[in-house]
This record gives structure tokens, C-alpha cells and sequence, in this order.
């Protein structure tokens, strides 16, 4: 009668656990149900439309370096600092498809006007504003002379700006 006692209360308990795991079973596949399900014939048309948007902006980024150039030099020279000359060279690699970006430079010639003893100091901080743009990677002087205008001494220079 024991033995029998110990079998039942057994078989309660197995069943209690049964019953347990299939509740854990069916609340499991209600919330796969839920889930977004993707046929594996879609992910090739999504890898592509992906593709086709990155050439998209790799292309639309290239066609317009330039204008984001001198938009960014608009933005970073100081009213004592005029432009006289600026030129936007692409290297090959930035035209092609493979590029990363940038690829390119601009060359600068322009003055600087103001304090005689100040204007190597103001052609200083801008080829600095210049280094700390995250456009550009790398700035580099190429001459700069003291010239007399009408209007008192300026510093003329000439500057190689790299695309980052």
C-alpha cells in the first residue's frame, strides 16, 4: 500500500511537471507567432536595395565634395582672412566608385590683414580651425609673404588643404 501511495503521488507529480512544460511550450510558440517571420527569399532583394542606396550616397557625396568644401572654408575663415584663389583638385581615386572618401585637395591663396605683428599669428589659428575640421586632414603651408597694399601690410599665403 506504501509502495503503491509512492507510485501515485509520483505519477501526480510527473503529470504537475508535464502539464508545466507544455504551458512553458505554448506561451513559447504565442510569442514566436508574434515574431516578424522573413522568407529567405526576401534577404537578397533587402542586400541589394542596401547595395543600390550605398552607391546612391557614395555618388551623391562625390558629385558634391566641392561645394561641401567651400561651404566648410565659408564657415571657418575669419573676416581678416580673405580668399583670393581657391582651387578643388579630385584625385583619380576620389572619381572612382571604389573610393572611400575624400581623395581630394583645395589649394588656398588668399591675406591675411590686421596687425603687423599679429598676422603670422592669424594665418596660424586658421590653418589650425582648418586641421580640427573634420572635412579636412591635413593642412599645409606652401609660402607666405609680408606685402604692402594700399590699405597698410598683409601676410600673403598660399596653402594645400587635404580632404580626410
Amino acid at each position: 500500500l506504501i509502495i503503491m501511495s509512492l507510485c501515485v503521488g509520483g505519477l501526480f507529480l510527473l503529470a504537475n511537471m508535464a502539464n508545466n512544460k507544455k504551458a512553458a511550450l505554448a506561451q513559447l510558440e504565442q510569442k514566436w507567432k508574434q515574431t516578424v517571420q522573413v522568407d529567405e527569399n526576401v534577404i537578397p532583394l533587402f542586400v541589394n536595395k542596401v547595395e543600390q542606396d550605398r552607391k546612391y550616397v557614395k555618388e551623391y557625396s562625390r558629385r558634391y565634395m566641392a561645394l561641401a568644401a567651400i561651404g566648410e572654408l565659408s564657415a571657418l575663415t575669419p573676416s581678416n582672412i580673405r580668399l583670393l584663389h581657391v582651387t578643388v583638385r579630385m584625385d583619380s581615386a576620389a572619381l572612382s566608385d571604389e573610393s572611400k572618401r575624400g581623395g581630394g585637395r583645395l589649394i588656398l591663396e588668399g591675406i591675411v590683414s590686421g596687425d603687423l605683428n599679429s598676422l603670422e599669428d592669424y594665418l596660424v589659428g586658421y590653418i589650425l580651425k582648418l586641421q580640427s575640421s573634420p572635412m579636412f586632414s591635413q593642412t599645409k603651408l606652401n609660402k607666405s609673404t609680408i606685402e604692402s597694399s594700399g590699405s597698410g601690410d598683409v601676410l600673403r599665403f598660399y596653402l594645400i588643404v587635404t580632404f580626410a
